[in-house]
């Protein structure tokens, strides 16, 4: 049996990385690890300008495997506005540009955090309690609901997510079988651009996860 920390990211606006350059920002149709990874940093204080912080970023990032699965996939909605002297996508000279910014919108995704007790216990206590306002992305991306549920103890992720919470008071449409992106090789895969290492600058690198058709979980 394994234990797994039950997150739920849902709000009216959320943004999960992609390739980007400053004019043009695009959103995944999933969180990434990266993105859990700052959501219980952020819960703890953690700074990404000190060194140590970041090395406790790596703990994090290397203490837990995620899941995720889609309640909801929202539609993308893009934003845009003005910046002066920003690096564009194919490299024209930096003046006023136009920045294009992706959004999911009313999109829900249900997180699982693989881990030991103790150490799954630790982040929970800190995103029922964080330190700082907690985000789905970005600073403007606010849940419309608490991200932590709970801790469950499962024998495989499958059996995780038919223990989460299936729909929150008041809602009636089923989520129990939306698609589920685990990390891993095996089956159908999907390569995700993410940060996979910490430390100074950014360092991206591509995240394999296993893509679980619908009625896995739960059907």
């Amino acid at each position: 049996m394994s234990h797994y920390l039950v997150m739920r990211l849902r709000g009216h606006l959320q943004s999960w990385g992609g390739h980007t350059h400053e004019d043009v920002r695009p959103t995944n149709l999933f969180p990434t690890k990266s993105a859990i990874v700052g959501i219980v940093g952020n819960a703890m204080g953690l700074n990404r300008l000190r060194e140590e912080d970041m090395k406790m970023l790596k703990e994090i990032d290397d203490s837990v495997s995620v899941s995720f699965r889609v309640n909801c996939q929202g539609t993308i909605l893009t934003d845009y506005h003005t910046v002066q002297g920003a690096p564009t996508a194919n490299n024209s000279p930096r003046n006023v540009v136009i920045t294009h910014r992706q959004y999911l919108n009313g999109a829900d995704f249900t997180a699982l955090l693989e881990g030991r007790l103790p150490v799954l216990e630790k982040y929970a206590q800190a995103l029922k309690k964080p330190e700082r306002t907690l985000n789905l992305g970005r600073r403007c991306c606010i849940p419309s609901r608490f991200i932590f549920q709970e801790i469950v103890e499962a024998e495989d992720v499958i059996e995780a997510f038919s223990l989460a919470p299936p729909r929150w008071k008041g809602e009636t449409e089923s989520i129990s079988d939306g698609i589920i992106y685990t990390e891993g090789n095996e089956g159908p895969c999907v390569d995700v651009r993410d940060r996979c290492r910490y430390g100074h600058g950014h360092w991206f690198d591509s995240r394999r996860y296993m893509v679980l058709g619908p009625n896995s979980a739960g059907g």
